[in-house]
């Protein structure tokens, strides 16, 4: 089958909302995954709405894979007009220690977070009993390595298999329905029918999750080993409200601590293997402009959520891949303070780099500092923001 993709960076303003889809000869779709779902943008108006409910143009079709960054509603508030559409199959998000869920459900349920609280208290109430849900665990910076059983490009997997996951230490991760099924950062994610994969990590932010803990330990009158029970977090949300609230005055070292809901699921979407051991791909920018920016070669992604680059070193972590990457969705709509331009100093080649941001949001994002050290190392910082000529279209085709 020759491989087809088209890549959305869909326009709602501050939020998120990406798509990957490839399609049949004749255009049918045959498969669809989605990168958050949601938006500050527009409370109270239709607009991103409509966007959402008109993504695709195909009702019934499903989502193959929803990925969710984090629970923040800016990044979830429209998963439910997505299900209106679209059946989702599979759901793949962050596996958070237990404190800091606890922490987020009271936060998220104060604020009126309701699609966050619902996702972190009870996701496979959520979404259903016929779909599948995987949390991804935490890990350290160590980058991908080949699988243990050498099979990177998905040889040997059942002709029929939409989905196969692989464990780094060459185990197999089972697909079942109406299940919570927990499964390690960098783990692969193959759709052999396109040889293409995902590749989800979840960084482990130790001294944000040491300083909650200090936080909750000063606590009297709140039972850390309980933390587990629903009820228990029910009846205590106040208290953990205010943990919350004093979190944010901690400092660790010059810097501060930061908020615990912007820890974010990073996702690689492209070709298994290394640059070399593939073949060919043709890569469009189409709607938003024509811009011969990088390589055919390079027909990758990686999408951040929320992630801070000055921590999530991603050219590290997905070293054994990044010779594929030619687009790098810039974290936390362009924030000054959760970039880093590393990943571009490591690199000879230019990137695309879309940034989601309201027009004119409070934060005043995206940073012109961000911009400029995007600029200055010759890549291409694209803002997506609420307006359909914004919208951001990839073609992706293998030659």
């Amino acid at each position: 089958m020759r491989r087809d993709m088209k890549r959305i960076f869909h326009p709602v303003g501050q939020g998120a909302f990406y798509s990957e889809e490839f399609c049949k000869e004749g255009g049918k779709v045959d498969f669809r995954i989605v990168y958050d779902c949601g938006t500050k943008t527009g409370k109270g108006k239709v607009a991103p709405v409509q966007v959402v409910g008109s993504a695709f143009n195909d009702d019934g079709v499903p989502i193959d894979i929803l990925f969710i960054s984090h629970f923040d509603g800016d990044h979830v508030s429209m998963i439910d007009e997505l299900r209106k559409h679209h059946f989702v199959k599979r759901v793949v998000l962050p596996l958070l220690p237990v404190e800091e869920s606890a922490v987020l459900q009271a936060y998220y349920n104060g604020v009126g977070n309701d699609a966050g609280f619902r996702l972190l208290s009870n996701p496979t109430g959520f979404f259903g009993s016929e779909t599948a849900v995987f949390r991804v665990e935490q890990a350290g910076d160590e980058p991908i390595r080949p699988l243990a059983n050498g099979n990177e490009l998905t040889e040997g997997f059942p002709a029929d298999a939409d989905v196969v996951i692989a464990r780094p230490d060459g185990g197999w991760v089972n697909d079942q329905r109406g299940k919570i099924v927990n499964m390690p950062s960098v783990a692969r994610i193959f759709v052999p029918r396109h040889s293409w994969c995902y590749i989800p990590y979840n960084y482990k932010y130790m001294d944000r999750h040491n300083a909650l803990v200090d936080k909750l330990n000063e606590r009297k009158d709140i039972d850390r080993t309980r933390l587990g029970d629903a009820s228990y977090v029910s009846s205590i949300h106040t208290e953990l409200k205010e943990v919350y609230a004093s979190l944010q005055k901690v400092k660790i070292g010059k810097t501060a601590c930061g908020e615990i809901n912007e820890n974010s699921m990073v996702v690689y979407a492209g070709p298994p293997s290394a640059r070399r051991e593939h073949g060919g791909w043709s890569v469009t920018i189409l709607d938003t402009c024509e811009i011969n920016c990088w390589r055919d070669d390079r027909p990758a992604c990686v999408y951040s959520g929320d992630s801070d680059f000055r921590k999530v070193k991603i050219h590290n972590v997905y070293g054994f891949v990044w010779g594929n990457v030619g687009v790098v969705q810039i974290p936390h709509h362009g924030s000054d303070g959760s970039f880093s331009a590393e990943f571009l100093d490591e690199s000879n080649c230019s990137y695309v780099c879309p940034i989601s941001a309201g027009r004119h949001n409070q934060h005043r994002h995206p940073s012109p500092n961000v911009l400029k050290d995007i600029l200055v190392r010759h890549s291409f910082p694209l803002i997506v923001d609420e307006r359909a000529c914004s919208r951001l279209i990839q073609r992706v085709w293998e030659l």
